[in-house]
């Protein structure tokens, strides 16, 4: 078996368990379900929990050997990784027993707080994991930033929204849309995460005709007010981000990813603005 289809195989049966999580996530949240039909899907997911278990540290692995001589992206991986399997731990541990007794409401409401939590976790890990897999891996091509933010699919409504206002002043670039979408989504949650209310995105060239995309606080009212109008309205965009739990070392992986696809990805020491050129 190749590297590729090694590293294939094992993101692949960490999503299957991932999933499985998720499916009693939503489970647990549905009304339609009756405390009598949860121990069954429980008892599915703890059986799951083990598969999952194994397949972290396969997947921790062949990202090793993917990974071979980024010594950051190694070790970044390896913590998120520990940190889903400390998550797939907590799960059983939360689980144990719940297959043989009818659940009432107040232990579902507990029950679906954490299986929630754990499940958008997992989810997280896996859109770290995928980003820094295709990275290694991105195709270059002409495309147009305004063009691949239409044509976006819109994010989760179960996790916090937050809106962002996109300037595209120079639109066009070089690079792979999926792992500029996850970086600029990336860039926009650290940024609120510091504090940041109200979010700007704006696309530029830079020195050495390179595009430099900033994220960083919108203008006050008053400064706002002395620049100049675009008069150009297509060239204004907003982005629809889901806020997602931070995890540990998330950063160091998101660096990882962007300078594997030869972007540079760079927070200011407070966080609240992001550089990424290409």
């Amino acid at each position: 078996m190749s590297l590729s289809d090694a590293l294939a195989a094992a993101r692949g049966k960490v999503r299957d368990g991932v999933s499985a999580v998720e499916n009693l996530d939503q489970l647990l949240g549905s009304r339609r379900v009756g405390p009598r039909q949860l121990p069954h899907a429980i008892l599915g997911v703890q059986e799951g929990c083990v598969h999952l278990q194994e397949a972290l540290v396969e997947l921790e692995a062949a990202m090793a050997t993917h990974l071979r001589g980024d010594v950051e992206g190694v070790a970044s991986v390896a913590s998120i990784l520990a940190h889903a399997a400390d998550r797939v731990r907590e799960l059983v541990d939360t689980l144990l027993g719940r297959e043989k007794a009818v659940i009432d409401a107040r232990e579902r409401l507990r029950l679906e707080a954490i299986v929630h939590r754990i499940a958008l976790e997992l989810d997280t890990v896996m859109r770290l994991t995928d980003l820094l897999s295709a990275s290694a891996t991105s195709r270059s091509t002409v495309i147009d930033l305004g063009d691949v933010l239409a044509e976006r699919r819109p994010p989760s409504r179960t996790l916090t929204p937050v809106l962002a206002m996109v300037e595209l002043r120079a639109p066009a670039l070089v690079g792979d849309a999926r792992i500029v979408l996850e970086l600029l989504e990336f860039a926009v949650a650290t940024v609120v995460r510091a504090g940041v209310e109200a979010p700007r995105i704006v696309a530029d060239r830079g020195d050495q005709d390179l595009l430099v995309i900033t994220i960083a606080p919108s203008p006050s009212r008053a400064s706002a007010a002395a620049q100049p109008t675009d008069p150009n309205p297509k060239t204004t965009r907003i982005l629809d981000v889901s806020l997602r739990p931070e995890l540990p070392c998330q950063g160091a992986v998101v660096r990882a990813a962007a300078r594997r696809a030869g972007i540079t990805y760079e927070v200011a020491p407070d966080g609240r603005s992001v550089t990424i050129s290409l």
